[in-house]
């Protein structure tokens, strides 16, 4: 699978992407970065630095391999924030029902009204969110 769009890809992302290959020929370079950012076709970003296309494939393919590996850690990443922010809502749907709980007592009870109406101001304002 490519990870990379010839064309679609700004600079900075493909410098990022070099700095972690060994790629170091600035004619490789400059081929690359022009094949991604404008998507001028393979033969002509050789042509026009002077490199075989050969050469260029095989470095593609390594700074396609290191775009993959990004995407992965990446991917991972955000399945841990996603779980992280699972565990928030849940927690966060537990404090609700005890804060409405906690209300209905009050207001039962007839004790703190000044406390159940904040209660109850907070309670209506989370929900509309």
């Amino acid at each position: 699978m490519n990870y990379l769009l010839p064309g679609f890809e700004s600079i900075n992302r493909i410098e990022s992407i070099l700095s972690l290959t060994r790629i170091r020929s600035p004619e490789v370079i400059a081929a690359l970065k022009l094949y991604y950012t404008t998507s001028l076709p393979a033969e002509r970003c050789t042509a026009r630095h002077k490199i075989e296309l050969s050469n260029f494939v095989r470095n593609q393919k390594k700074l396609e391999k290191t775009a993959a590996v990004i995407e992965s850690v990446k991917a991972m990443d955000w399945q841990k924030q996603m779980a992280k922010l699972s565990a928030a809502e849940s927690r966060i749907s537990e404090l609700e029902d005890l804060v409405i709980r906690a209300a209905d007592y009050l207001n039962a009870s007839g004790i703190n009204e000044s406390l159940e109406a904040e209660m109850h101001k907070i309670i209506h304002r989370e929900s509309a969110l």
